[in-house]
């Protein structure tokens, strides 16, 4: 019981620091929203003011008052200019101020990133689309992506290069963006690599587009991707997916575990992959140009887990055995328009029980968990000790991960050009 009493007195401590901190803080931030307001307030009085005066001079000399029109002009607007000119002066001068700009709070004009702000909500097209190039933010798209996707260099390696050939014009502009499948077994990181994709290239996990596949192993589930047919229940509603593009043209749709869909709702993966388009029940054409696909799956999960465990010592044989059983895997599907599509796969690279990422991954996935402490009071420090302890509690040495790509015959991506 004293035990608790003392945790319970340090917790009521913590708050009330954090409690005081916080007030001062907020008294900071009301005092700077204060003069500023104070400043532009004074700026936009003085405007009204000369205003008023430019109608009365309007007045005056209609009246053929020209004493009064005189005296307006040349000694009270004079002076109203003079004053403006010197608070406007004294805004520019604080705007100038070294850290000034990132934290102003009050602004008097509308420019083109609130402009963008906005458009951006309405459309779901990111701002960096509307306001900004993204070439050189392309650049660094694989560094970014290893920095959350860990120990799938050749994974990574791939999905970046397919990124930057159609950003650079060399894929065709009628498709998607880029169509991937993601092959493996569970926990080696297809997911996280849509999760970064998205928050790299379009500012938000939120822009991924998750359809869970298992939910649609009936024929007639089709219909939830594009809408129920005319008189059927739900018509108004619109389709799952066809809504979320519609709604959110610039998306990662992320097709998951997509071996146990049913063989109807392939003929509508494949118009998107083959057209970039589909059109809904309610005959609205949408655009899935601005997307990229990724279809995630565990074919083979098992044959690549045995293959690695037989040429563990062998990394290149691995790669290359696994690479052929991905492709054998994937074009060995009852569906013969799937042979349509030249398919290009690499392999991630095992990570052993002692590997070099394994590290960095135990720091990246503690790093989360103070967020989820938080509301439970509590608090973890990790030790870098724990970090090697970890791997060698939970890892396991099958952590590979096949990638393949979608692309037509005749139009192998070309290398990328660095």
């Amino acid at each position: 019981a004293a035990g608790s009493d003392r945790g319970a007195a340090a917790r009521l401590s913590a708050l009330d620091d954090e409690l005081s901190r916080l007030k001062g803080e907020q008294q900071v931030i009301t005092e700077q929203w204060q003069r500023e307001k104070a400043d532009m307030s004074r700026v936009q009085d003085l405007k009204e003011e000369i205003e008023r005066v430019n109608i009365e001079i309007a007045q005056a000399e209609r009246d053929y008052d020209l004493n009064r029109a005189a005296e307006l002009k040349y000694s009270t607007l004079h002076n109203l200019q003079k004053q403006l000119r010197a608070a406007e002066e004294t805004l520019a001068d604080k705007a100038k101020e070294p850290g000034s700009g990132a934290s102003k709070m009050l602004k008097e004009e509308v420019t083109e990133q609130d402009i963008a702000e906005i458009i951006s909500k309405w459309t779901g097209i990111p701002v960096a689309k509307l306001v900004e190039s993204d070439r050189e933010k392309l650049l660094h798209l694989a560094g970014e992506l290893h920095k959350r996707v860990i120990g799938q260099d050749d994974a990574v390696e791939a999905v970046a290069d397919a990124i930057q050939r159609s950003r650079a014009g060399l894929s065709d502009p009628n498709r998607p963006i880029a169509s991937f499948m993601f092959l493996g077994p569970t926990g080696v990181g297809k997911t996280e690599l849509a999760k970064a994709l998205a928050q790299f290239l379009f500012n938000t996990e939120d822009a991924m587009v998750r359809i869970d596949m298992s939910e649609y192993m009936e024929k007639h589930s089709v219909s939830r991707l594009i809408g129920a047919p005319p008189g059927y229940v739900g018509y108004e509603e619109g389709g799952q997916l066809t809504e979320a593009v519609r709604r959110r043209p610039y998306a990662v749709i992320l097709f998951d575990e997509v071996e146990k869909a049913h063989a109807d709702v392939f003929n509508v993966l494949l118009q998107i992959l083959d057209d970039g388009r589909v059109t809904d029940s309610q005959g609205r054409v949408v655009s899935f140009k601005n997307a990229i696909i990724i279809l995630t799956s565990n074919l083979g999960s098992a044959n690549i887990l045995e293959m690695t465990s037989l040429l563990k010592n062998d990394e290149r044989a691995a790669k290359t055995a696994i690479k052929d059983l991905v492709m054998g895997q994937v074009s060995g599907g009852k569906d013969p328009s799937r042979e349509t599509y030249t398919l290009v796969a690499t392999s991630g690279a095992p990570l052993g029980p002692l590997g070099p990422h394994l590290a960095p991954y135990s720091v990246m996935s503690c790093s989360g968990t103070p967020l989820r402490e938080t509301p439970m009071q509590m608090q973890m420090q990790v030790q870098t000790r724990a970090t090697r302890h970890v791997p060698g509690k939970g890892a396991f040495p099958q952590h590979l991960m096949g990638i393949v790509e979608f692309s037509r015959p005749g139009q192998k991506p070309a290398e990328a050009i660095r």
